[in-house]
């Protein structure tokens, strides 16, 4: 039970960390929010049960950072070097994509060390620091401002750009 709980918690994590967004471009607004709008459901789709795929997140969320403009783009790296050390502790704790979407599926993973996640959970808890969620806060504001997008909808928003 503790391990189902300590995957469906590392999974909801990784999806606050990249709120459905990523992809690549160069730094100017409309290539920017153009970047966030078109692979806005791609990355929804990559969070949900069977979908995980850690890779394909972090490789998108340093794409955006990379392509962020210069007053939000400290977040966006902030955040995608935070996802990579989640993904780097579950590693360490044999959990896979896939075990994280069994977990999500209500189904629990085979050959995983409940103790190794445990641990592993505890360093995912401890990157939820302050500073994370403000620049999750901020990264969402710009998104919504800058491309009048909501970062927790997979439908997008009225435009922009």
């Amino acid at each position: 039970m503790r391990r189902t709980i300590a995957l469906g918690a590392a999974a909801t994590l990784a999806t606050v960390l990249l709120g459905g967004c990523g992809g690549g471009g160069s730094s100017s607004t409309a290539s920017y929010c153009h970047t966030i709008r078109q692979t806005q459901a791609q990355l929804g789709n990559l969070s949900t049960p069977g979908n995980l795929d850690f890779a394909k997140i972090g490789s998108a969320l340093h794409s955006v950072a990379a392509s962020a403009p210069a007053d939000v783009q400290p977040d966006w790296q902030l955040l995608a070097s935070k996802f990579d050390r989640v993904v780097q502790a579950l590693k360490n704790a044999g959990v896979s994509s896939k075990a994280i979407s069994q977990a999500m599926k209500g189904q629990v993973p085979s050959g995983i060390d409940p103790t190794e996640v445990q641990r592993a959970f505890k360093q995912v808890e401890a990157l939820a620091t302050p500073a994370v969620r403000k620049a999750a806060a901020d990264v969402q504001k710009n998104v919504r401002s800058t491309c009048h997008l909501d970062l927790g909808s997979r439908s997008g928003g009225t435009g922009g750009g």
